[in-house]
């Protein structure tokens, strides 16, 4: 993990690590289980705050309406959609598979 993430090195356990376990369990609604399977397999998210976290898990579960669930299920099967940039990478990113037929949605 260190070798993937020397940042954590320099990070404290009461005051990065164990708030953000808290938070993506606790206020996501991830459960430890989760939380921990997101962050081992992307533990440079320890380092990113709440509030980055809380507004990508907004804009999956609300702006495209996957819902609390959804998100949920969408964040555990790619963590590290969370340690990409909401404006440069995520949207663009959405807004093109939108546009491609392959990916709308018809009824």
């Amino acid at each position: 993990m260190i070798r993937r993430a020397p940042e954590l090195l320099t990070l404290t356990v009461d005051g990065n690590m164990a708030p953000r376990v808290l938070y993506m369990a606790d206020t996501l609604g991830m459960g430890p289980l989760g939380a921990k399977k997101v962050l081992g397999s992307c533990p440079s998210l320890f380092g990113v705050s709440e509030r980055n976290l809380g507004t990508k898990f907004h804009y999956f579960s609300e702006t495209l309406g996957l819902g609390c669930e959804g998100a949920i299920r969408s964040i555990l099967m790619f963590p590290d959609v969370l340690s990409y940039s909401l404006e440069y990478n995520v949207i663009p990113t959405v807004g093109r598979c939108c546009l491609n037929p392959v990916f709308a949605h018809t009824e």
